[in-house]
């Protein structure tokens, strides 16, 4: 069996009205970048119990779905027990942060992280997408990223604090499996560096597997 992640085109396609959501710090979105902080998570469920809820185009159900940060998020948004929310499908998803991406093996994932997070940090220097129908939230959103990049360039080192849950958030995060209520479909790799330990800890005991290629 082959898992393959759908597009918001493909989704669309089969009737479903797609949201692609920046976390605050991120893209279109103002604010300073904190990652899988719980304003952070917070903000995305508001949007699932708030804001989606109130379009037009909404009945109200909604599911959430994506690869690795988007699949994580996905789950500490679960983990809120937004009651909108109906279903989760994520792949190759990390779920201990702190173990399996910023500290691999007890050793501080330099190479990964640093061009990953300030990767991340510079791209918000790109116009919003609401540049044209929304400028001055454009011009806030950039005025909001440029104060991240300018601590990204000059000190690093200060920036992981705000980004690097610390071990003890992790293990008593609200998102642990037994917050988790809703049908979760997961599809992880077995290759070593795709962070497979513990999405299968995080659901030992309360999942059916099924094997893929």
């Amino acid at each position: 069996m082959q898992f393959i992640s759908p597009t918001p085109a493909w989704l669309a396609s089969q009737g479903y009205a797609v949201v692609v959501l920046d976390v605050m710090g991120t893209g279109s979105s103002e604010g300073g970048w904190e990652c899988f902080s719980d304003r952070e998570v917070e903000g995305v469920t508001w949007v699932i119990d708030h804001w989606i809820p109130g379009q037009a185009w909404s009945d109200g159900k909604v599911g959430m779905y994506g690869t690795s940060y988007m699949a994580l998020a996905s789950y500490l948004a679960a983990g809120r027990r937004p009651r909108h929310l109906e279903v989760v499908y994520a792949q190759k998803s990390p779920t201990d942060v702190y173990r399996d991406v910023f500290f691999q093996g007890g050793s501080f994932n330099q190479e990964f992280i640093g061009v990953w997070a300030v990767g991340t940090i510079l791209l918000s220097l790109l116009p919003g997408t609401q540049a044209l129908t929304d400028p001055e939230s454009a011009a806030r959103a950039l005025a909001d990223h440029q104060i991240r990049i300018d601590i990204a360039v000059t000190d690093f080192p200060h920036l992981l604090p705000g980004l690097v849950p610390a071990e003890t958030e992790i293990l008593h995060d609200p998102a642990h499996p037994s917050r988790i209520i809703l049908p979760v479909v997961t599809a992880e790799s077995t290759r070593p560096d795709q962070w497979i330990q513990d999405p299968v800890a995080f659901f030992a005991g309360r999942t059916e597997w099924v094997d893929g290629e």
